[in-house]
């Protein structure tokens, strides 16, 4: 298959737990890059595109999740970042607006806008989930972080839901996903808060955008997921919710980007891959190897 190596394909044969964990709890997670450029093809086919939309994404501010946000800011020309813990959302229609004031406008006047949003978790080669590898740290880490410390707040019946003015992202953390999650339930697993927080978090986003953006001069689109983390330095993105919005209408284009084939964006991806070589970008060994092979 061509770009297998873009995110190291090979980790998948190397670590079967891994992959059947994968599958299981995130059939149709694509490799970060090949994700952000599928991503990117179907939605130029609805009128989003570089240069032409403005990229805002909300990523835990952890490392582990920059290749996927530098894929797609070299995709979108850069983003605006409206990131806080766990992917969650905070900025607010005052944060918002201050991102659209910076969007480009076409020759109608109008503008466009491309959210991307979502937490991270970590999924280790034995296939334990919230676990992960960080490069000159020895042993086990975790993500996401924030989510499993609540995690543990849970299970041990110490949640607070107050503010607190010296942890105020954490404490909205708490206020939102615990609504998700419901009051007198058992303590979560991580791929359960994990996924409520990528509910809550696409909730936020949609809310905000409706409350924010003047459908008369702009449509926006959503991409809602969450970004998994492998091991050797691999990482994926499960594709949850991707719509579009205008003044014709709300459209769900999740399946169209589900059943886009390799094929469909060969040239996106080769186009990428060049690029991302020529700028000396994060692209690993194996993929400077298939450009060659490309050309």
């Amino acid at each position: 298959m061509p770009f297998q190596s873009v995110d190291r394909a090979d980790v998948r044969s190397k670590c079967p737990e891994f992959t059947k964990k994968l599958k299981e709890l995130y059939p149709g997670a694509l490799p970060h890059d090949e994700a952000a450029v599928a991503i990117a093809h179907v939605l130029r086919s609805h009128g989003f595109e570089e240069g032409k939309s403005l990229a805002m994404i909300s990523q835990c501010r952890d490392e582990l999740t920059k290749p996927f946000t530098k894929a797609t800011d070299h995709l979108w020309g850069g983003s605006f970042n409206i990131s806080s813990l766990a992917g969650m959302v905070f900025a607010g229609k005052t944060g918002f607006k201050a991102a659209m004031a910076h969007a480009p406008i076409d020759a109608n006047g109008k503008e466009s806008y491309v959210v991307f949003s979502g937490p991270h978790i970590g999924i280790s080669a034995d296939g334990d989930v919230g676990t992960c590898e960080r490069k000159g740290r020895p042993g086990v880490s975790h993500a996401c972080g924030a989510l499993i410390a609540f995690c543990g707040e849970l299970a041990q019946g110490q949640v607070s839901v107050e503010l607190d003015k010296t942890d105020i992202e954490m404490s909205h953390l708490r206020q939102h996903v615990i609504k998700g999650l419901g009051f007198g339930n058992a303590a979560p697993t991580v791929e359960k808060i994990t996924h409520t927080a990528y509910e809550s978090t696409a909730k936020t986003v949609a809310d905000t955008l409706e409350a924010t953006v003047d459908l008369k001069k702009a449509s926006y689109a959503l991409v809602s997921g969450i970004l998994i983390h492998g091991p050797y330095d691999s990482h994926y993105f499960w594709p949850g919710m991707v719509e579009t919005v205008s003044a014709s209408g709300r459209t769900d284009i999740t399946a169209e980007l589900r059943q886009a084939t390799r094929e469909d964006y060969l040239g996106d991806m080769i186009r990428y891959k060049y690029a991302k070589a020529k700028d000396g970008g994060l692209i690993c060994e194996e993929c400077r190897s298939d450009v060659q092979n490309d050309m």
